[in-house]
Order: structure tokens, then C-alpha cells, then sequence
């Protein structure tokens, strides 16, 4: 199950779990990655999700960007996160 793959990963899932949490995301994988995000940067998801999903939504290269300044490296930390994403879901597939 994907809640217990991301929990094993050390990635704090919001309370109401993820179909609650990634319900104004396009897509799961946006969510994941912005969870990812958080845990990696200690930002707040919910800052986060708001920038992805506001009526002036961003993609998350620009939310990591608008939350944390010039102190990181945004491209790249979106770069990380997306790969956490990938590894997540393959890991909480079933295996055939």
C-alpha cells in the first residue's frame, strides 16, 4: 500500500490520508512529490499545496522556489522529489 511505502520512507501523510490530501492535485504523483518535498525541506505541505493547486497555480519547481527564496536549488529538489515519487509507486505496486 502506498500510505505504508511512504511512511517507511520517513514521509509524513496529512491527516485524512492521501486521497483527502492529494484530492486538489491534477494528478497523485503531483501530491507525492509535494509530500516529498515537505519531508525533504521541511516546508508545510499545505503551503505547498496551495501554491500547486490555488487559483494561480504553480508547478513545483516554482512552489519550492516561492517558499524557500534563492536558498535552494528548486530544479533540483523537484528533480529528487519526482524521483522519491517513482520509487514509491513502483515499490507499492503489487509484485507479479
Amino acid at each position: 500500500m502506498l500510505t505504508d511505502t511512504l511512511k517507511k520512507n520517513g514521509v509524513s501523510v496529512p491527516e485524512g490520508g492521501l486521497k483527502g490530501a492529494c484530492s486538489r492535485f491534477k494528478n497523485p504523483s503531483q501530491c507525492i512529490a509535494a509530500m516529498h518535498i515537505a519531508n525533504n525541506l521541511n516546508l508545510s505541505f499545505g503551503d505547498l499545496q496551495s501554491k500547486m493547486t490555488g487559483s494561480t497555480s504553480m508547478h513545483l519547481d516554482k512552489a519550492i522556489q516561492s517558499l524557500t527564496g534563492q536558498e535552494v536549488n528548486a530544479k533540483n529538489e523537484a528533480k529528487k522529489a519526482k524521483k522519491q515519487t517513482n520509487h514509491d509507486l513502483e515499490m507499492a505496486e503489487p509484485q507479479t
